[in-house]
């Protein structure tokens, strides 16, 4: 539940905040949180942004190595 007040919070506040959505998504698998899919459709959604797409790209192949 924690975690998806710090996401819908991320979601208002800061729209543009790719890494800590990053890092919510990936305690999002470690523990199976029912967020999970909400934050990658939002990262989906950021990495329309030339800057981040690569960025985020690589940080979701991260979690899957772990």
């Amino acid at each position: 539940e924690k975690i998806k007040n710090i996401f819908n919070q991320l979601e208002e506040t800061y729209p543009n905040d790719w890494l800590l959505r990053l890092e919510l998504y990936e305690l999002a698998i470690h523990f199976n949180f029912s967020v999970k899919s909400s934050i990658l459709k939002s990262l989906d959604k950021l990495k329309c942004n030339k800057c981040y797409k690569t960025l985020i790209e690589n940080g979701l192949v991260l979690p899957q190595k772990y």
